[in-house]
């Protein structure tokens, strides 16, 4: 209990110490310090403090809705308006990847100011990344239209998420979760197309899709990421002069040979950005002839090759962040890493003029483009750069490497494959089929795997050594998997500057051409193999350069006349060319009617599959075609494949 003694007493001594210059002293003290602890308090919250990031680029977004190609509307997640709570993948110059941890937090949005002329319902995909089912919503601000859809757990994804309406006028369309799930979701773009432009720009798709046999049933190739940026064992490089007049062509081609490789992927730009070909285009951007050769390499490697059966394609890099003196002519937009704006028009006028002259001088000993970095690209008009990369040979595959991400554009053939071995993935061909994606972010897309053999992709450092990182076993299995389903793999093989390799992966390849040889999953069987009976008048036309297998086909014109070709195995492919002058054929396996099957094209279109059939028992079976109509029918080659 305390008194009234003891509290007078106590009150005396806190008047005291109050009157204390000691205990004046604390209390400053200690109400600096309450202040100073306020102040880091607010200081860090706003640290913290979600914030919003205004539009960037054009803003409204004009809706161009008089384009009849390349009239996809892309809506960058990274030009949106958004709160700072998403953040940028910065991956350096030039790269725009892609915005990341979008819906971590209730908050996180993206708006696009837009305006359009005519109102109307646009068909919409998102390119996104989410490993969990997420609910968002796409909706236009101040309106009912809404559309709500969910994200798939797949990973990257070109996800379908329907039809909005967006009225004429100027508009907010804003993406924001739909409900109270928590996620981290990276996101690229949303791509927007008119519902009514939708069938055109289907066909134009369909149209632009090449899905040549010679690929899908290749089984395996070289890459070779070689070029005048290479090293020799042990000092300095070449000039670029030098090196391309130093290349011994038939050395090359009998090393090629020796793999048992069905085709070449060969890097004309990498490293450095310095064409060992005479290309005029580059020589007029530049202004001088510096970044390109005299000697035509590239054609004489390509019809090296052509003349023994292997098939030849180019990887091309753009070279922006290779190269300073070709960068420099591009006007490369400053805005692009971060927001994914800017003008790009000059580069894509230059690209257009290099990639154009590149495919005409080649023409059909160009069977492929396999173009990196498209992150680089997109937003582009990807049917334009297509028609240009198909100068000189209307066949040609076409790729765009998305590396981790969807695909970028549907104006393409072939999964780049960067770092693949052809594993099953969602939406993969299945065992049998033509290797092309069924659904998923490779959806359409023609399966393939490219990936480093030895230390990296290609020498470029002084003094580096070849190590063999994969074995015969490994190399065979992915083979083995992969082809079964049409898929081809590409083996990234370094090569030093005079030439030489390291035998221990040479050794690899040999022994893989022997055991993939006498282990078939399928073989070709060109049209002049004599298990292939010819009723009435058939010719034999060699010598096209037109893309054929073998370079030849049989033909006839009377209506009638058959082929019939006995095989042991439990399916096979009809394969002969598409053209104008081509027309229908009755099929038949062993002897019982499938299908009329029509080869009428307005181009030529060579190793098309006209019929195929899997699944049957394993052993001896025919196939029997009828010519019915058109002016011709053709015979290229039967692919007969044999159980696992």
């Amino acid at each position: 209990m305390i008194t009234t003694k003891t509290k007078f007493v106590s009150l005396s001594i806190l008047l005291a110490l109050a009157v204390s210059p000691t205990f004046l002293l604390l209390w400053k003290g200690m109400i600096v310090l309450f202040r100073i602890t306020i102040l880091m308090t607010l200081l860090s919250i706003a640290a913290f403090a979600d914030t919003d990031v205004p539009q960037s680029g054009a803003n409204p977004i004009v809706f161009d809705q008089t384009a009849t190609t390349d009239n996809l509307v892309l809506l960058m997640a990274a030009a949106a308006e958004h709160n700072s709570g998403v953040a940028n993948a910065n991956y350096g110059f030039p790269k725009h990847m892609w915005m990341s941890k979008f819906n971590n937090h209730t908050n996180d949005y993206f708006k696009w100011n837009v305006s359009l002329a005519t109102g109307a319902n646009y068909h919409v995909w998102a390119l996104l990344n989410s490993k969990a089912a997420v609910p968002l919503r796409l909706s236009v601000e101040g309106k009912t239209a809404a559309l709500d859809f969910t994200t798939r757990t797949i990973g990257w994804d070109k996800l379908d998420v329907g039809v909005i309406n967006i009225p004429a006028g100027t508009h907010i369309l804003q993406l924001a979760a739909n409900s109270g799930v928590s996620n981290n979701i990276d996101i690229k773009s949303l791509e927007l197309l008119r519902e009514s432009d939708r069938p055109a720009y289907e066909s134009r798709v369909a149209n632009f899709k090449r899905y040549p046999s010679w690929f899908s049933h290749a089984k395996y190739g070289l890459m070779l990421q070689y070029g005048p940026w290479g090293y020799p064992k042990t000092g300095d490089h070449k000039s670029l002069e030098d090196f391309a007049n130093g290349f011994d062509v038939p050395r090359f081609v009998n090393m090629v040979k020796a793999t048992g490789a069905s085709y070449v992927i060969w890097s004309i730009s990498l490293i450095t950005y310095q064409l060992v070909a005479p290309i005029k285009a580059v020589d007029d951007i530049m202004g001088k002839k510096s970044l390109t050769s005299t000697r035509d390499l590239i054609g004489e490697i390509a019809a090296g090759l052509q003349s023994n059966g292997i098939h030849f394609c180019l990887y091309y890099h753009s070279g922006l962040n290779q190269q300073p003196d070709w960068l420099a002519k591009q006007n490369w937009p400053s805005t692009f890493s971060q927001t994914a704006t800017g003008d790009k028009s000059i580069f894509f006028d230059n690209w257009v003029a290099v990639i154009s002259e590149i495919g005409s001088r080649y023409g059909t000993n160009l069977d492929g483009f396999f173009f990196d970095d498209a992150c680089n690209y997109y937003p582009a008009p990807f049917e334009r750069l297509g028609a240009a990369a198909r100068a000189g040979n209307p066949n040609r595959m076409i790729s765009w490497n998305a590396w981790i991400a969807a695909r970028y554009t549907d104006f393409q053939d072939t999964l780049f494959g960067e770092g693949y071995h052809g594993e099953t993935q969602f939406g993969s061909s299945s065992e049998g089929g033509n290797g092309v994606f069924t659904d998923g972010q490779q959806l359409g897309l023609m399966g393939h795997g490219m990936f480093i053999t030895e230390g990296g992709w290609g020498i470029g450092r002084r003094n580096s050594t070849i190590a063999t990182r994969i074995n015969l076993n490994q190399a065979l299995g992915w083979i083995k998997n992969a082809s079964a389903r049409g898929v081809p793999l590409s083996f990234c093989m370094e090569m030093w500057e005079d030439q030489s390799y390291a035998q221990t992966t040479m050794n690899i390849f040999t022994a893989l051409d022997s055991a993939v040889a006498s282990h078939p999953l399928f073989a070709f069987k060109n049209n002049t193999d004599g298990d292939i009976k010819y009723g009435g008048t058939w010719t034999v036309s060699s010598g096209r350069n037109a893309g054929d297998y073998k370079d030849d086909v049989e033909s006839t014109e009377a209506n009638g006349d058959a082929f019939e070709f006995r095989f042991s195995g439990t399916g096979v492919d009809y394969i002969a060319p598409k053209d104008a002058a081509y027309g229908s054929v009755d099929i038949y396996v062993d002897n019982v009617f499938k299908q009329t099957v029509n080869a009428n094209s307005t181009t030529y279109q060579p190793l098309q599959t006209l019929f195929g059939i899997k699944g049957l028992a394993n052993g001896s079976h025919t196939i029997k075609g009828i010519k019915k109509g058109g002016s011709s029918m053709a015979v290229d080659a039967f692919v007969v494949f044999q159980p696992r």
